[in-house]
Parts: structure tokens; C-alpha cells; sequence
């Protein structure tokens, strides 16, 4: 575990976007919760940070809203992400 200005940081190792060039951080204190995200390549390195208070959000399309989870929308940024580099 890690200790940033996010809280307690714990390494994801059971995602599916931890790899051997790419890790992912839990974060959590006082009711803020994040992930770090962290992209190697040889010639690059990208850390994301998603940070949310609101565990599920409301997404409104022209007729009704959606709940979503918060952590949801940021593992699905990081996947699209990391997609568009390889």
C-alpha cells in the first residue's frame, strides 16, 4: 500500500487493467475515493487519476436518467484509453 494525498493507496492486482506495463491504484480517504492508474511504454508513462465522492452518478439522455457507477465510467476511460496506445 501506498500513501498519497488521495489516502491509502492498495495495488488492484486481480484487475484486468493491472498488467506487467500498467497498474492500478485504490484510493481512499475522508469519503473521497480514486483510482491511479499508471500506463508504461518504452518511450512513455501516463498516470490517470479519477477521483469521486458519489459512488453512483445519474447520466441524463433526452428522456431519463441513468445510474452509473463513478468507478464504472473511469475503468471504461481507462480501457478506451490504453485501446487507442497499444
Amino acid at each position: 500500500a501506498n500513501e498519497s494525498i488521495y489516502g491509502q493507496c492498495i495495488n488492484d492486482t486481480n484487475s484486468y487493467l493491472n498488467t506487467k506495463n500498467k497498474k492500478i491504484f485504490n484510493c481512499n480517504k475522508d469519503g473521497l475515493e480514486s483510482y491511479d492508474y499508471w500506463v508504461e511504454l518504452d518511450n512513455y508513462m501516463w498516470r490517470l487519476k479519477c477521483v469521486w465522492n458519489n459512488q453512483k452518478i445519474i447520466i441524463y439522455n433526452e428522456k431519463e436518467g441513468i445510474r452509473v457507477g463513478a468507478s464504472d465510467i473511469c475503468r471504461n476511460f481507462y480501457k478506451s484509453f490504453t485501446s487507442k496506445i497499444n
